[in-house]
């Protein structure tokens, strides 16, 4: 299973299920933090042609090698939360347009015109390119215009500058929908440092419900993802594709809840 951070949150609660459900059909993991690194994807994807593996997990969503690099006796491939651009494999994920719309139709339901939204490198994941998408087409039917969009890694670390630039705008966005709660989390500890309260200058929303998410202070209102039931539908592709490798079964997505807690409020003039 090639990881890009085992000390991702959500990471950790799909890893769960895929370990629980690997270890009832016999079968162990072995976990391969990439750091995102490319040279160190390439390395672990060789130690896997060299048959020392049944099967891939790929939850990073970049591939390893380029298509044609691939050995005919590649073993089975599976991208979990992610799309491989370039491999033709199944994939295991929430479903983006579902998810993206509930956040968007919630907030417009609090009466927020001014919608702001943290992307993730949509350049290279395809969660954070699905998000940014139907964040734009929700808006869209809705006849407005995105206020504010800001590109950045899905960790806490980078939103002192998204922050930042937040805090600067003329016109500030009234709510912000975040890639993940990661970013949420970020993203509101830097507007605390600099004076401001969420919700009382801006509601925020998360995606993912990862446990931080009911206990930080305010609470987030978030997409809760179904972390188990994506490592268990995962494993079950795996292992579909050892059973019959020439049969290609189609992906999964999964369903998403909206959970509203605090950091959404009705917006006020």
């Amino acid at each position: 299973m090639m990881v890009p951070s085992v000390s991702s949150p959500f990471f950790s609660l799909v890893m769960r299920g895929l370990e629980a459900t690997a270890t009832k059909a016999g079968y162990g993991i072995l976990t391969a933090n990439t750091d995102d690194d490319t040279l160190k994807e390439k390395r672990l994807f060789s130690y896997v042609q060299q048959n020392r593996a049944d099967a891939v997990l790929i939850l990073g969503g970049r591939p390893p090698v380029k298509k044609g690099e691939l050995l005919e006796n590649m073993p089975p491939i599976v991208a979990v939360n992610e799309r491989i651009v370039g491999l033709d494999v199944p994939t295991v994920a929430v479903e983006g347009y579902h998810a993206a719309k509930e956040i968007v139709r919630y907030l417009l339901g609090l009466g927020h015109t001014r919608l702001g939204h943290i992307s993730g490198p949509a350049d290279r994941t395809s969660s954070a390119s699905d998000r940014l998408q139907r964040f734009h087409d929700i808006l869209e039917e809705s006849n407005l215009k995105p206020s504010w969009t800001f590109s950045t890694e899905y960790n806490m670390e980078s939103c002192a500058l998204v922050a930042r630039e937040w805090i600067t705008l003329p016109e500030r966005p009234t709510a912000v929908f975040c890639s993940c709660d990661e970013v949420a989390f970020g993203f509101n500890s830097a507007l605390y440092r600099n004076g401001f309260r969420v919700p009382r200058d801006v509601s925020v929303v998360g995606f993912d419900d990862v446990p931080l998410a009911e206990f930080s202070i305010p609470s987030l209102t978030t997409i809760r993802q179904p972390h188990l039931e994506i490592g268990i539908q995962a494993v079950r592709l795996i292992l579909k594709l050892i059973q019959n490798p020439n049969e290609t079964p189609e992906s999964v997505y999964l369903k998403g809840d909206l959970i509203i807690r605090e950091s959404a409020h009705r917006y006020q003039n």
